[in-house]
């Protein structure tokens, strides 16, 4: 690139080529400034152009337009820092930039308008202050720096405009391809008539409609107006982009206007316009400024997060830690339009600080506002140690509201973590004992605080032992709904006791005393009194059954058999004649006949001295009679007779009846 390069520039590297420039980046020896070095390539011109002249020619304009420009000096205008005027090329060094508009093809809608307000501004300031028309504006004219912001170059063709606001071009344009694209002239540039300031609004309108359209989108002089503004394009943005394609000059709107206009000016706009100009801001419009923010992140581009929103967001983070309540949701909400991976690495090692902090109550109530982005953007095997500090920080912390945010998100969190296996048991066990001590600590209570607790404890039912959390809280949650009852916590405790999976005796010892308190209390939800009244019946007709079937164990044969020879007599059949009966009841033919008179009361009952057999064949014969015939008003009293088992069923001790 020359000696003039070689002895004050290092660190020289290829940057990009745009029309017959090649761009390197590089470091100023003398200052370590980053710079970019712009070269004209000859060759390529050469290529180009057969005629020397219009080469000199042209060479000639690039040298008066890079002097008009190192004099120019705005923002949005590419500071020219010196000029190189000697062989073998023109060349000059700049203030850096990244890349052109021409190499650019990603621009989204967002972006195409902030661009547009960019240059709205730096054209307003050519025309009002300094007198001139750029009349080359075009993708090659645009510069883009690492945060986004436009630096217009290549005045190759401005002009200083008389008081008129009118000049005339002395050079035809279209006459050379080393002149401006005709398809972003405005006609009475394409025609060499009198050009004025207006004639750089026609070639704005032009170029954005092609950044919007991703293509030209006219050749001149076949203009047709009426379908040079893509149809995508918003009912206010078209209005006043067709504004600029107005035949007449005079007709066409200022960059004054323009740069005020909504349909340029929409939202996303201002938000990068304000962060732009955010030193100049007080901490008061800033606070305001970032809880809206919130609103607008979903139609912001990835690219200017990066390049704009994420930087400010968290220099304002480091610089006053006021602006955390609003600026740590703001970037975990970012971090969830950009990825886990970019999360990590640019954004969480600078929130990460904020997570276990709780004064501010403001800031972990922000963060439980957008809780379930950040499970879903930590993984999972640093749930631990990040996430759980959040809930016992909380959880730890005196103040009411914040410890029902920290309830309330605890069923999502137990959810996310079952999904992960049992890395994270422990985690959930933990949680589970602090949530104990909470249902064991009345004045910390309410009625949304036990509602939220009991749900979490159901979605904590997959990964602890049922029985434990039977036994560790059902009385607690019993004891506590005694206290705050209410509809919404009847109907999470029937859920929990329905997603508890127990045998029958610990549903009888933990979940039924839970179930009854709820079903006792009118304030309960009277679905769930009926469902739960259903679910008790039948755990308590399961038990039955159970007891019905349960085989007849030897030790209560071994204690029957021990009773000794004073139960001999209660283990003889006794037949006990019916109050008022004047009756007999025979035993079958030729038997002898069982006295039934009445006894005295201080009468011991009288026993056959038939033998056992005897008398159960006895009474067989009277059952079967019994079933055979129907029995009238006096046999009534027969019925009270106690029915003696058969030998096979008969059991050793014999029941009696008085």
């Amino acid at each position: 690139m020359g000696a003039w390069v070689s002895d004050n520039y290092d660190q020289i590297t290829p940057c990009f080529n745009v029309n017959y420039w090649k761009v390197h980046s590089a470091v100023k020896k003398s200052t370590q400034e980053k710079v970019c070095l712009w070269q004209l390539d000859i060759e390529t011109l050469k290529s180009k152009v057969k005629s020397q002249a219009t080469i000199d020619t042209y060479v000639k304009n690039c040298l008066s337009g890079l002097q008009m420009q190192k004099r120019l000096l705005h923002p949005h205008i590419l500071k020219i820092l010196e000029i190189n005027e000697q062989s073998p090329a023109l060349s000059f060094a700049s203030e850096p930039v990244e890349t052109c508009i021409t190499l650019d093809t990603r621009l989204s809608r967002d972006e195409i308008l902030y661009l547009a307000k960019q240059l709205c501004e730096t054209l307003e300031f050519l025309h009002n202050s300094a007198k001139i028309a750029h009349l080359c504006l075009s993708p090659d004219s645009l510069c883009l720096t690492s945060d986004f912001s436009v630096k217009l170059t290549n005045f190759t063709w401005a002009c200083q405009i008389a008081e008129d606001e009118k000049s005339v071009l002395v050079l035809k344009p279209s006459s050379s391809p080393l002149n401006v694209p005709s398809s972003f002239m405005s006609p009475e540039q394409f025609n060499s008539k009198n050009v004025t300031l207006k004639s750089d609004v026609f070639s704005f309108s032009s170029l954005i409609c092609s950044l919007i359209a991703g293509r030209t989108i006219y050749e001149c002089p076949n203009i047709n107006t009426d379908s040079l503004i893509p149809r995508t394009i918003e009912d206010d943005t078209r209005e006043a982009l067709a504004a600029c394609f107005d035949d007449d000059p005079n007709d066409r709107p200022s960059f004054s206007e323009l740069k005020k206009c909504t349909g340029i000016c929409v939202v996303t706009t201002q938000v990068y316009t304000y962060i732009d100009n955010a030193f100049s801001k007080s901490p008061q419009d800033k606070f305001a400024f970032l809880k809206g923010l919130f609103k607008i992140i979903p139609n912001l581009s990835v690219r200017l997060m990066n390049k704009k929103i994420i930087p400010f967001l968290i220099d304002e983070l480091e610089h006053d830690v006021r602006f955390s309540p609003a600026v740590v949701p703001l970037l975990i909400n970012i971090g969830h339009k950009i990825g886990q991976n970019q999360f990590m690495t640019t954004i969480f090692p600078i929130i990460s600080k904020y997570f276990s902090v709780t004064n501010p109550i403001e800031l972990p109530l922000a963060l439980f506002s957008c809780f379930e982005i950040l499970l879903e953007l930590i993984p999972p095997e640093m749930h631990f140690d990040v996430i759980y500090p959040v809930f016992k920080a909380s959880l730890d912390n005196g103040n009411k509201r914040l410890r029902i945010e920290s309830v309330k998100n605890i069923p999502k969190f137990i959810e996310i973590l079952s999904e992960n296996g049992n890395s994270d048991r422990k985690l959930i066990n933990d949680i589970f004992e602090r949530l104990v001590v909470s249902l064991g600590t009345p004045n910390e209570m309410d009625n949304d605080t036990l509602t939220l607790i009991v749900r979490s404890i159901k979605f904590m039912t997959k990964n602890i032992e049922n029985e434990y959390i039977s036994r560790k809280t059902f009385n607690l949650i019993g004891q506590r709904y005694l206290e705050y009852p209410s509809k919404e916590c009847s109907e999470e405790i029937l859920s929990l006791l329905m997603s508890n999976k127990m045998s029958i005796e610990d549903i009888l010892k933990y979940s039924v005393p839970l179930a009854s308190i709820v079903i006792s209390d009118k304030r309960s939800s009277q679905e769930v009194i009926l469902t739960l009244c259903k679910f008790v019946s039948r755990v308590i007709s399961k038990r039955q059954d159970e007891i019905a079937q349960m085989p007849k164990s030897n030790n209560d044969d071994n204690e029957d058999a021990n009773d000794g020879d004073d139960k001999v007599e209660a283990e003889r059949p006794v037949v006990i004649k019916p109050k008022n009966a004047n009756k007999r009841i025979l035993t079958r033919k030729n038997s002898k006949q069982i006295n039934t008179d009445t006894p005295s009361v201080d009468a011991k009952p009288q026993i056959s001295d038939q033998n056992d057999d005897e008398i159960l064949e006895e009474l067989d014969d009277i059952q079967e009679k019994k079933k055979q015939t129907k029995v009238n008003e006096e046999d009534e009293a027969v019925n009270e007779i106690v029915t003696v088992p058969s030998k096979k069923d008969r059991k050793p001790k014999l029941k009696t009846k008085y």
